[in-house]
């Protein structure tokens, strides 16, 4: 099943992606405000997000991701998401781990769906 969730994600990120980071050991910052989704397909990239993103995908393995966004989905490997604020947090890879300080929704919690293996999902407090 997660391999089947990866490969539709894989699939389909040209269409959700604005800009795709797709080579290995970067360190990039993303604007949101200009480009409002971002797909991760390299390894090992360090992304901050600047501004509020609409969608980010992250298929590649051994990434850091910070900032916000309405959605982040995780379908690689061993990546480190920490954001400081999230509405949906999908982690369908393995080994990951993903913290969020507070939902976009004043007082209501992001949506969280954790269905990999290995992950850690954790709210960070303020």
């Amino acid at each position: 099943m997660n391999k089947l969730v990866f490969l539709v994600l894989l699939a389909a990120s040209p269409a959700l992606a604005d800009v795709r980071y797709v080579d290995n050991n970067k360190k990039v910052k993303h604007d949101c405000a200009k480009e409002p989704d971002t797909a991760i397909l390299g390894n090992n990239i360090e992304l901050t997000l600047e501004g509020v993103c609409n969608r980010v995908l992250v298929a590649g393995n051994s990434a850091k991701v910070q900032g916000t966004a309405k959605l982040v989905s995780i379908a690689g490997n061993k990546n480190t998401v920490d954001l400081d604020g999230a509405g949906e947090l999908d982690v369908s890879g393995n080994f990951n781990t993903a913290s969020w300080k507070q939902g976009l929704e004043k007082g209501k919690d992001p949506t969280v769906r954790n269905t990999g293996t290995n992950n850690k999902v954790t709210q960070v407090k303020k």
